[in-house]
């Protein structure tokens, strides 16, 4: 306690301590990495039939059949859709998990 620090040993215990921060944090970035190659690996093993695609699909289709028929006034069979085509996201996913949560809190 009764040792005074001089600027030399201050400035030496700052760029230790800095070249710690950024050893860990470069440890951190490489296990990020990792997780996403192995969950990667895991996400091809695991693919999902594709009939459950084409429910899915059909279930769409009936959904954006009913909302049109209810905005335009007129009965399901009336609405006559042509063609639907998916727009891909340019919002990051938690964009999207917030305004799915958003979305079913209002509900």
């Amino acid at each position: 306690m009764g040792k005074d620090i001089s600027i030399v040993d201050s400035l030496i215990i700052s760029l230790v301590s800095m070249v710690a921060v950024f050893v860990v944090l470069a440890i951190i970035y490489y296990l990020v990495d990792l997780l996403k190659i192995v969950a990667s690996k895991k996400n091809e093993k695991t693919e999902e039939p594709i009939v459950k695609e084409d429910l899915e699909d059909e279930e769409l289709v009936a959904v954006i059949a009913a909302a049109l028929a209810v905005s335009l006034g007129v009965s399901i069979p009336e609405v006559n859709i042509k063609s639907i085509k998916r727009i891909s996201s340019t919002a990051s996913r938690w964009a999207e998990v917030g305004r799915r949560e958003q979305t079913t809190g209002k509900l």
